[in-house]
């Protein structure tokens, strides 16, 4: 389950200042009119104002039992302030029957020009997060993308568990059917390949496995030639860039990081399918060569700008031993009998 606290779902919390309070909670004339003219008695009328005032600020409807007791005393307070009737009878809780819960319901949202969660929001939240899901991996990042257009067309947010298992539900499809693509267009030998990896990171991390995970050193002699022959050794793991291409970059990235990150004898489960374990190494391999192509890069240029600055400082020396073989030169013709030559 992601992390609330990830995601831009809105939380139902106390206002921080007395600013926050006021433009967050404060009523206005046409809320309590409102309010008066669907709920009868103080009671009934304060229950309303309570869910008008957090839906406003949240997006979607919470038990009146949940909301904090300073955001109830506030607009209590307000409330009474304004009331022109019977006060005596004012109770501490909350509560509403079901059928009156739902009518305020109702009526809040349609005060508030926002459309009930339903069968034609979900369908159209389900198409956002698809085609979302085509590019981002984080279940948060796709929780926020269903966020932002439920807000944006005036829909009610549904809980967050709701959109959690929508949007995990979803990026697991859309990463399964990736995982088929690639696994029906590996040739036996790159499954020979990718069973061997995984053979020895299962029996404890193998030479090659480990090897995967090399880091590049300091961009000395030594080290660019060790590290151009491990991009020689990932070159012979096969033709990948072709397999992976339905995959964009940055799955790529994830899945890599993945791979990498579990447990060897994670990848061997049998709970794991096997196109996404095969997957999960092909990408790993891919970033792998990425990284160890831009560390060659990355030291090819400190490797020429280094000799740069040696040859411009052997050329400065050049320069000042010239100057001063120019000098002792025109100080000699100076100390030369000139009519003595004549």
């Amino acid at each position: 389950m992601a992390s609330i606290n990830r995601t831009i779902y809105p939380q139902l919390l106390e206002p921080k200042d007395a600013i926050e309070w006021r433009a967050r909670y404060d009523l206005t004339r046409s809320e309590l009119a409102l309010a008066k003219e669907h709920a009868r008695g103080i009671n009934q009328v304060l229950a309303f104002l309570v869910l008008l005032k957090t839906f406003q600020n949240i997006g979607y409807f919470v038990p009146l039992t949940k909301v904090p007791k300073r955001i109830v005393d506030h607009v209590r307070e307000q409330l009474l302030d304004n009331w022109r009737g019977e006060k005596a009878q004012l109770r501490e809780k909350l509560r509403l029957s079901e059928p009156t819960l739902y009518e305020y319901q109702a009526v809040i949202r349609d005060y508030r020009g926002v459309k009930a969660y339903g069968v034609a929001s979900r369908a159209g939240l389900v198409s956002q997060l698809t085609q979302a899901a085509q590019t981002m991996n984080s279940t948060a990042d796709l929780i926020n993308v269903g966020v932002e257009w439920l807000i944006k067309e005036r829909w009610e947010l549904p809980a967050f568990s709701t959109l959690d298992r929508l949007a995990g539900h979803i990026k697991q499809g859309v990463n399964d059917t990736l995982f088929d693509q690639v696994y029906e267009a590996m040739s036996a030998e790159q499954k020979v390949i990718c069973r061997r990896l995984l053979r020895q990171a299962s029996d404890g991390g193998g030479a090659e496995w480990t090897r995967l995970k090399m880091l590049p050193g300091s961009p000395t002699p030594g080290n660019m030639h060790e590290l151009s022959q491990h991009f020689k050794w990932l070159m012979t793991l096969g033709e990948i860039k072709g397999l992976l291409a339905p995959i964009p970059a940055s799955k790529i990235m994830h899945f890599a990081s993945e791979a990498l990150s579990l447990p060897p004898k994670e990848l061997q489960r049998g709970s794991m399918k096997t196109a996404k374990r095969y997957t999960l190494v092909l990408c790993a391999i891919e970033r792998a060569r990425i990284d160890v192509r831009d560390a060659l890069g990355d030291m090819l240029r400190k490797r020429v700008a280094m000799m740069t600055i040696n040859a411009q400082e052997d050329l400065e020396q050049m320069r000042e031993s010239l100057r001063e073989l120019n000098e002792r030169i025109v100080s000699m013709m100076y100390d030369v009998d000139v009519r003595e030559i004549l």
